[in-house]
């Protein structure tokens, strides 16, 4: 004799962690919308800084609950480096995924400062002509 096993419903904290799951969906995309339609000019180097420290000093809560995990390939020997570096000079608690995340972070954070200053360098030479 086999017993199927029923799926519980989902209870109300369920359905209000995903209503508020939702919400943060929706505030963040409006954010993004909210970027992509500001004019370079508009932008200050000020604002990409803080921004940069913002994301350096830590992540937002939503942000610390909201993991999923992936699959990176990478080559043996960085991640030796990578255990070798952390024993010697993490920091109490780091973990190769947070390390991992947060050059991943300041990656991104560099290569969009570097493209506006690019792009920026661009426009005075255009409006130079």
């Amino acid at each position: 004799m086999e017993f199927k096993k029923n799926k519980p419903k989902p209870s109300k904290v369920e359905e209000i962690g995903n209503l508020q799951k939702i919400n943060s969906i929706d505030e963040l995309s409006a954010r993004f919308e909210q970027k992509l339609s500001t004019k370079p000019s508009e932008i200050s180097s000020e604002a990409i800084l803080s921004n940069k420290r913002n994301n350096m000093s830590g992540q937002s809560e939503t942000e610390k609950e909201e993991k999923k995990n992936y699959t990176v390939s990478l080559s043996k020997k960085v991640i030796s480096e990578l255990e070798e570096f952390l024993e010697d000079f993490g920091e109490f608690g780091e973990t190769k995924s947070s390390f991992i995340q947060n050059a991943i972070i300041e990656s991104i954070e560099k290569r969009k400062f570097l493209m506006k200053e690019k792009l920026l360098n661009k426009i005075k030479k255009l409006e130079s002509k």
